[in-house]
């Protein structure tokens, strides 16, 4: 088994200001994860994950300027299971 996600989000209000500061926005960001799983043996089942390969910069937006920006960083996984 084997999945590959692509995932984006648009303009999201992120906080919500009185006048005459303008409200704050986050940045339109993309995703992109991968999944692998396998069943080598009878009974065991490995599977394999990568999360936010593409690790893009998130921002909020504070009218026509960057407020605050980050990464969310990328995450690997392994596990193996036994069982029926």
């Amino acid at each position: 088994e084997a999945a590959l996600l692509y995932t984006t989000t648009g303009w999201r209000l992120a906080e919500l200001n009185n006048s005459p500061l303008p409200d704050i926005y986050e940045a339109p960001t993309s995703s992109f994860d991968a999944t692998f799983a396998t069943s080598p043996w009878a009974h065991w089942r490995l599977k394999f994950t990568a999360r936010n390969l593409l690790d893009p910069r998130v921002r909020r937006m504070f009218g026509d300027h960057e407020q605050s920006g980050y990464y969310n960083g990328r995450s690997f996984s392994a596990a193996v299971s036994f069982g029926s």
